[in-house]
């Protein structure tokens, strides 16, 4: 993200590109008169500052020492500049400058890296607040530079181990033989999958009229090109992105859905779900149950904005019009 930003007495009549929150605008300073530190210990990951940059924003300022032509060198933040001038090509950084001298301002270079080297990390805290990053926004949680392999070898190291002595994935979802309640680890702790029907069972196909109204209007010809092989385990397969959307917008705002999506066998599936965890599959008709769809791995995803009315997708828009019309004819006869 490229950001233009009003000048500083620090900042030429130069256009400038960067993405530096507000508040830190009047520190902004051109990149070409920073200089790294020589020598410099500390070899950062300007990949993943950059990431960070990307999606946050520059929050905090880097330090330099001031040097007599006017120009700076960097004694924290060097990762932070590199990231900036090589992979994101902005033409300014927010800096701060402390009356250093060259002995303290190496000093402190050092400091900065060591006082960081000797922290600690509380794994079982940082694997928690990974998970609940990871469910609420996958965006947000590629910005933290951790993967899904990553985290789930973390969440590994402090699951517990089964008959045989191994350790058992504790991201699985696992389900109790004998009353099929259905749980797996989350922070440490026993999270309850959420189902349709509250009994630890599948989500089965809803009943509710808007549901029924919504799955009547559905043809093929709503179904986009290749979403489809017709070998799916649900009769409905290949409309779940567009009848989700035009449920929703039926519904209303005060129905407290949120649309939800999963990542299953190279497909992208959707459903809703309500303020109690229940499960509202659109593709699921008559007596058929969602045993296809990993929902517990699931997260919340809003729809993108197309050209229908209300800014729907075609395929929605044409579903609501032909729901509104149906209880048009419906309501005259």
């Amino acid at each position: 993200m490229i950001r233009r930003m009003p000048r500083t007495a620090d900042q030429p009549g130069s256009a400038m590109t960067a993405n530096i929150i507000p508040e830190l605008h009047p520190l902004a300073f051109p990149i070409d008169k920073l200089r790294e530190l020589p020598g410099n210990p500390n070899i950062g990951d300007d990949r993943s500052v950059a990431l960070s940059y990307e999606r946050f924003g520059q929050r905090k300022p880097i330090v330099a020492r001031r040097s007599a032509d006017g120009t700076g060198v960097v004694t924290a933040g060097n990762t932070q500049l590199r990231a900036a001038r090589d992979r994101l090509a902005w033409t300014h950084i927010a800096v701060v400058w402390p009356p250093d001298d060259d002995a303290t301002a190496k000093a402190f270079a050092i400091a900065d890296n060591r006082t960081a080297q000797l922290g600690t990390t509380d794994e079982v805290a940082l694997a928690a607040m990974l998970d609940e990053v990871r469910r609420e926004d996958e965006v947000l949680f590629t910005a933290t530079s951790y993967d899904d392999d990553t985290l789930k070898a973390l969440m590994m190291r402090f699951a517990p181990t089964g008959d045989d002595g191994e350790r058992l994935d504790v991201s699985a979802e696992r389900e109790c033989p004998s009353c099929g309640f259905r749980w797996r680890m989350s922070g440490g702790e026993v999270e309850q999958v959420a189902t349709a029907n509250g009994n630890g069972g599948p989500p089965a196909a809803p009943t509710d009229e808007l549901s029924q109204a919504v799955q009547g209007v559905l043809s093929p010809d709503l179904i986009k090109p290749g979403h489809s092989d017709g070998n799916s385990p649900h009769a409905l397969d290949g409309h779940c992105y567009a009848a989700t959307e035009a449920y929703l917008h039926l519904a209303g705002p005060d129905a407290g859905l949120r649309s939800m999506t999963v990542k299953h066998g190279g497909e992208s599936h959707w459903w809703l779900e309500d303020a109690d965890g229940r499960i509202i599959d659109l593709t699921l008709a008559g007596d058929e149950y969602g045993t296809f769809w990993p929902y517990a791995d699931g997260r919340a995803k809003g729809f993108m904005r197309g050209k229908g009315p209300d800014g729907l997708s075609a395929r929605a828009a044409t579903i609501v019009q032909r729901v509104e019309s149906a209880r048009t004819v419906s309501r005259g006869t």
